[in-house]
């Protein structure tokens, strides 16, 4: 087995996994218990964890990438709030990284980067409100901090001194954690301290390609609701209600109803009352100082205005992000050279059950403060280890592959008679296709030790068996297919032979099971068949090598038979 993947990977997707966790951890605590300042606290405790690893691990540029994963992790949570934290975790990674970037690995760099990424929450927080609301929100603030001033009667306090006060807490904060995190990451590499073993378990495996049988997914509807959002947010700075309020309103209704999943965080009463509160003060204050009237129509509909664009907003980026989950796209990473990304993604998310659990839980972790960071780079070191193990690529199973129709297993049929007539021993079996009236109608399962055949699937409705796509599948096949299979890895043959490989095993049906036994026994031999449309999501679901695929029509079968010959005598 080759390695399929670089150690500054590896070191991001332990570092990208653990973060993560500690976002899911602490953020779940504090926003149950309702503290207050939950997302500064929550910055804090990642500039910790950050500065920490960045003296345990101080390769270059490893912090960008686990914010890359990290945030990426972050986007399939099922909150359809997700923009603005994977923004944060962002832009904190590439604070830190790039303070010590240009200043060198010293305390006085991991002061300045952790302040700044601190500092970042509060900027992102009123960014975020002028994003929603609009510039109209600074003239609220300043009315509303008109008629504070006049009813406390304290005058002459100039709004910036307020400002540069709550920046200098952000700031202090945030250089107190990045040197704590400096200090604690330095005593345990010294004392090379591990208080704990971690066990990772295999069997917690969520691929984040994987694909959920519970969502359609478009690309159409992706573009058709960018530009909607685009669209409807034009037209209120335009004023033009009468079209924007209505095709607002139905395009709601459409995420609402398209994407349930996505939208059951704001069923939630606080964010509507978020939006009432602003209306409010708008309705209230938007012509007081002006003018001393505590109510005006022109400040209800400028409340209101802001509060439909907020929705607007926040409907579209639920289903913005619900389609970008699309496998279409996520592939695209694949082809593009996004590969790395990919499977430090992929590896982040198997671990991550068994790191949370084994994480102390965030309400002991002041308790247990001298012995978390120790338990923390213990399993990093163990969880490095598994991910090394984990994304070698195997290269002894081959993929024949080719277009539909194109003869894939006419040919892998002809490869195994001369493999066969050499005297290998080979088990596995054949998906043969019927036709009538020139068309496809059925396929049988074929023993390619034995020649023994049963009806695999067929165009025709039949009771009992399972429909998928445009076929009926026989479930007693299915069954006789897998326990093929699974007594090839018992029987170790020199070659098994898996015809074919494609959309029923990577929703995770048909041979996928019996599949994921064989691809661990690396001692035996396997060539797998695989359409050249699914090839790709074949590829990156077993950790295959593009290397061991061959092309039907660009290959000789002698020369294949020769190099497989050669593979099993290894």
């Amino acid at each position: 087995m080759k390695q399929g993947l670089d150690s500054r990977w590896m070191k991001a997707a332990v570092i990208g996994s653990i973060w993560a966790a500690i976002e899911i951890i602490a953020g779940s605590f504090l926003h149950n218990l309702r503290i207050p300042f939950a997302g500064t606290i929550l910055a804090g405790s990642s500039v910790f964890i950050l500065t920490a690893f960045m003296q345990y691990w101080d390769d270059r540029f490893i912090i960008i990438r686990a914010g890359i994963i990290c945030a990426l992790m972050k986007s399939v949570s099922p909150s359809a709030i997700i923009m603005g934290p994977m923004i944060g975790i962002l832009a904190e990674a590439f604070i830190l990284e790039s303070s010590r970037l240009i200043l060198g690995k010293h305390l006085i760099a991991y002061i300045i980067g952790g302040a700044l990424a601190v500092l970042w929450t509060l900027v992102q927080k009123i960014l975020n409100l002028l994003i929603l609301y609009g510039f109209d929100l600074i003239k609220v603030a300043e009315s509303l901090y008109d008629f504070l001033v006049i009813k406390t009667g304290i005058g002459g306090l100039n709004p910036w001194y307020l400002i540069a006060a709550v920046s200098s807490i952000y700031l202090l904060f945030g250089a107190v954690v990045a040197a704590e995190g400096y200090r604690q990451g330095r005593k345990v590499i010294s004392t090379k301290k591990k208080e704990k073993d971690f066990l990772i378990e295999k069997n917690n495996n969520k691929r984040f390609f994987e694909i959920r049988n519970d969502q359609n997914y478009s690309l159409w509807l992706l573009a058709l609701i960018t530009i909607i959002v685009v669209a409807v947010l034009f037209l209120l700075n335009q004023q033009y209600y009468i079209v924007s309020l209505p095709l607002g309103i139905l395009f709601v209704l459409f995420i609402m109803l398209r994407y349930k999943h996505s939208v059951r965080r704001l069923k939630k009463p606080a964010i509507w009352i978020q939006f009432g509160v602003i209306t409010l003060i708008a309705a209230f204050l938007w012509e007081w100082v002006s003018t001393g009237q505590y109510f005006s129509v022109r400040g209800l509909t400028v409340g209101l205005e802001m509060s439909f664009r907020a929705m607007i907003i926040i409907f579209g980026f639920a289903g913005i992000s619900s389609e970008l989950r699309n496998p279409l796209i996520k592939g695209l990473l694949f082809n593009y050279g996004f590969y790395r990304l990919y499977m430090s993604l992929s590896i982040s998310f198997s671990a991550l059950p068994t790191v949370i659990s084994s994480l102390p839980q965030f309400k002991n972790m002041y308790r247990q403060r001298k012995y978390i960071l120790s338990e923390i780079f213990g399993q990093a070191d163990i969880l490095l280890d598994y991910f090394e193990k984990s994304t070698q690529v195997r290269d002894n199973i081959f993929v024949i592959t080719g277009d539909l129709h194109q003869g894939k297993t006419t040919f892998v049929k002809q490869l195994t008679k001369e493999l066969k007539n050499e005297g290998y021993g080979i088990k596995g079996f054949f998906s043969v296709g019927e036709f009538k009236n020139d068309k496809r109608y059925r396929f049988k399962l074929e023993n390619a030790e034995t020649g023994d055949t049963a009806v695999l699937a067929t165009r025709e409705k039949r009771p009992g068996w399972n429909a998928f796509k445009s076929y009926w599948f026989n479930p007693e096949t299915i069954k006789k297919g897998n326990k093929i299979i699974e007594e090839a890895t018992e029987e170790n043959p020199d070659l098994l032979i898996v015809d074919e490989v494609g959309p029923m095993e990577l929703q995770h049906k048909g041979w996928y099971e019996s599949l994921k036994i064989a691809a661990e026994h690396t001692e035996i031999i396997q060539i797998w068949v695989v359409r050249k449309n699914k090839l790709n999501q074949v590829l990156l679901t077993w950790n295959l090598s593009k290397n061991n695929c061959f092309d039907i029509t660009k290959t000789d079968i002698n020369f294949l038979k020769n190099y497989l010959i050669k593979k099993v005598n290894h």
